[in-house]
């Protein structure tokens, strides 16, 4: 039992309340009545006492932060490394969530134009027959259906919001560094698997935020053609260099 427990404690109190009347006759064995008078009085006075102390430790008890972790806390590199390791995974989930979302407003668009009588009319009026009309149609919605595109977008939508948090939970006194990390690695957990090229883009949006144009070499060398299909292929085998890694090959 903890014996700092509020009800603990409102317990203990009641039982040195019952032993009063005892303390009491012990004291004034020559006058009852006085006796009687002076225990009821007692009582009173410690019943609300021991009331209104165990209500503040409780409210106490309530409104006292818990905080995980150690009791120590740290500024040294590891609060650095989670700060910028957050910011990176909201940069990149905050890419995924805008490309699904961006593809599927576009299915969307097409799904419920070419089910209108206007579209219809249109196609009809070229070369296009209305069966190949509402074909597309069926396979437009049925590619949004399938892939789960707003589901995807909205994944990503809460694990950057979880990071944004976890973020400013690092300049939070109050947070240790064990309750950050683990926080940081239950997201690692529920992440999808990840784009190797749109994470390599987070990282360089992180860098600058952190660093502004101080640290220009670090930042990783990624073509113009990753970048456009970064949220279509993984490049996987591809091995992402910073540009003072690439001035050290080129000159060798």
């Amino acid at each position: 039992m903890d014996l700092n427990d509020p009800l603990f404690t409102l317990d203990k109190q009641r039982l040195q309340i019952q032993q009063l009347p005892h303390k009491f006759l012990k004291a004034n064995e020559s006058n009852p009545k006085r006796t009687l008078m002076n225990v009821s009085r007692a009582r009173s006075t410690a019943s609300q006492t021991a009331t209104a102390s165990a209500k503040a430790t409780a409210s106490s008890a309530q409104t006292k932060p818990r905080y995980k972790g150690n009791s120590t806390r740290t500024t040294s590199a590891e609060m650095n490394d989670i700060k910028f390791e957050s910011l990176k995974g909201a940069y990149y989930h905050e890419g995924r969530e805008a490309h699904f979302d961006m593809m599927h407003r576009a299915l969307l668009f097409l799904v419920t134009f070419l089910g209108t009588a206007t579209a219809s009319q249109l196609l009809a009026a070229g070369t296009i027959s209305p069966t190949w009309t509402g074909l597309a149609t069926a396979v437009v919605g049925l590619i949004d259906l399938v892939f789960d595109l707003s589901g995807k977008a909205r994944n990503h939508g809460f694990l950057r919001r979880r990071l944004i948090e976890l973020n400013g939970f690092c300049d939070d006194p109050r947070w240790k560094i064990d309750a950050l990390k683990e926080r940081l690695h239950s997201i690692y957990a529920d992440e999808p698997p990840q784009f190797k090229c749109a994470n390599a883009i987070a990282y360089n949006n992180a860098l600058r935020t952190i660093h502004g144009n101080d640290h220009e070499d670090a930042l990783l060398v990624v073509s113009d053609f990753m970048a456009t299909f970064r949220n279509w292929f993984r490049f996987e085998s591809y091995d992402f260099k910073t540009k003072d890694e690439q001035k050290k090959l080129g000159s060798n």
